[in-house]
């Protein structure tokens, strides 16, 4: 891209076209006893004798009955509930690491029997077309310059001049953002009223009928004479 290699490779390597070289050995499977968890519950870990006895949540200590609360018609009142701070949650035992841990189970390979290789994997009738699919959050950008051909010579040479235009054009670019930055943002608003005023006034002009069949430059409105010299912005 521009020039620059970003990446290489074999169709075959980076797309599931052919059947895969190696699949898993039929005849071997995982251990019983194999042990792939790198960690285990500490055993030495015991679990408070008090901790199931202390509520997820207790009556709030600053909550106080109203006054008028009837408990004839309301009910006995009850204090809301509020977070217990003294509440440490589901206990769970330490972790430790496993010492019988032997690392992740790799299924043993063997060749495929399917896989057959083929080199007209790059082999088209034509190469008259191009496709592009691109994901692009503003719609309106134009793809063009595109060379296809087999002499990697002509492509750097190609890329080299295309890449001389494409400074070019930034920094052009970059010339006129920086000049757009420098104007004071109420010389800008005024530029920006002046074009909107400028429309209006000719939008106006132009539904007049013509001067000759009204006899007068007014067109009945304040703005005749002015429309008539405003250029179409």
């Amino acid at each position: 891209m521009d020039g620059e290699k970003k990446q290489d490779g074999a169709i075959e390597d980076d797309w599931s076209i052919l059947p895969p070289k190696e699949i898993n050995d039929p005849s071997k499977s995982k251990p019983a006893d194999w042990v792939d968890e790198a960690q285990m519950d500490d055993p030495a870990d015991v679990k408070p004798a008090d901790w199931d006895t202390i509520p997820a949540e207790i009556a709030d200590p600053e909550a106080k009955k109203p006054e008028d609360w009837d408990d004839d018609l309301d009910g006995q009142w009850e204090a809301p509930k509020v977070p217990n701070p003294a509440y440490k949650g589901v206990w769970r035992a330490k972790r430790i690491a496993n010492p019988a841990y032997k690392g992740p189970w790799v299924h043993p390979q063997i060749a495929n029997p399917e896989y057959k290789a083929d080199a007209t994997l790059y082999e088209f009738d034509s190469n008259a077309f191009l496709g592009i699919e691109i994901w692009q959050v503003k719609a309106g950008t134009i793809f063009d310059n595109f060379l296809v051909t087999d002499d990697l010579d002509l492509a750097l040479e190609r890329a080299k001049a295309l890449n001389k235009v494409r400074e070019q054009e930034q920094a052009l670019k970059k010339a006129d953002d920086d000049k757009k930055a420098v104007l004071p943002p109420s010389l800008s608003l005024s530029l920006s009223s002046l074009r909107l005023s400028a429309r209006i006034v000719y939008a106006a002009g132009s539904l007049c009928p013509s001067r000759r069949m009204l006899g007068h430059s007014g067109c009945g409105t304040p703005y005749g004479d002015r429309a008539s010299h405003v250029a179409r912005p």
